[in-house]
């Protein structure tokens, strides 16, 4: 189902992905540029590099977008990365 997405929503500016329900890495970069054309993290290159994670934790200066982990207001704390670090352990180890 994933993958059908990603062909659908994102084909034609990441590439296609194989829907043979395997999750292999060409699914999982394809994956990661899914996010990274969501996010507005340049380059999208399927990498989750500095530039990606950055993207998530800082704004754009655009109070309209919307954002997961902080409004465009939100001035970054300690506590708030914690909090951010957090669940994004939660989210991303359990797939590991």
């Amino acid at each position: 189902m994933v993958q059908l997405g990603m062909n659908t929503n994102y084909g034609s500016q990441i590439g296609l992905t194989a829907p043979n329900g395997l999750w292999e890495r060409k699914s999982h970069k394809n994956y990661i540029k899914c996010c990274q054309i969501e996010w507005g993290a340049t380059p999208v290159d399927g990498i989750a590099g500095k530039n990606t994670w950055a993207s998530l934790l800082s704004s754009r200066g655009n109070t309209a977008r919307s954002a997961t982990a902080f409004d465009t207001s939100t001035r970054l704390t300690l506590l708030h990365r914690n909090i951010v670090l957090s669940q994004i352990c939660q989210l991303v180890l359990p797939v590991i």
